[in-house]
């Protein structure tokens, strides 16, 4: 999947089920890649659960391209 973002976004993503069902509707933790690869500016992405409170550290810090 490729996403633009733009600052302060968000970005909900169905994990469970995915993939022809490979993650199972009840799964409580996945593994996932974060690439940044066309940054323009010193930026910062953060992976969280949907619905829960935003933590308040990165998942991925990316320097302009």
């Amino acid at each position: 999947m490729t996403q633009t973002l733009t600052p302060g976004a968000t970005l909900n993503i169905q994990v469970t089920g995915a993939n022809g069902g490979q993650v199972p509707i009840d799964a409580t933790a996945v593994v996932v890649s974060l690439t940044d690869v066309t940054s323009t500016t010193a930026t910062f992405l953060t992976a969280y659960p949907t619905g829960a409170t935003r933590p308040n550290t990165a998942a991925l810090n990316a320097k302009p391209s």
